[in-house]
């Protein structure tokens, strides 16, 4: 139960800035098609790795909150979490933020999720699969 409050607060403004990146998508593939293609290529690519870390970090979630069900191989897991904190790397380096301030908590907070979740799940993600 835990866990699941710590996944919303942490992930929450991620989650919040995916679903106005969902709403803005159409806007993305019309100024491809206006002849902004280089503007809008980072805006659609930020949007679907950070939709992908987001399923990736639930998917842990679950994986944690009970280990007999069954997600995506470790593999595919590390590669949908690493796009994920690409993502929002990539969004604070766009100028999303100027300043250092109370802000910055939505840049940190999905990186220090992804890096716990990856930590309490680390004996599926590293272990051996033989």
């Amino acid at each position: 139960m835990l866990l699941i409050i710590e996944y919303l607060i942490l992930f929450g403004p991620a989650l919040m800035f995916a679903g106005v990146g969902l709403a803005m998508f159409p806007l993305g593939i019309l100024l491809g098609s206006q002849g902004m293609l280089m503007g809008a290529v980072p805006m659609i690519l930020i949007e679907l790795f950070s939709l992908l870390g987001l399923y990736g970090c639930f998917q842990l979630v679950r994986k944690h909150s009970d280990p007999s069900v069954l997600v995506a191989k470790p593999k595919v897991l590390l590669v949908q979490v690493l796009l994920g904190l690409f993502a929002v790397i990539a969004f604070g380096l766009m100028g999303a933020f100027y300043e250092f301030g109370w802000h910055l908590y939505l840049l940190l907070a999905p990186i220090i999720g992804a890096v716990h979740l990856v930590y309490l799940n680390r004996e599926y993600l590293f272990g051996n699969h033989s």
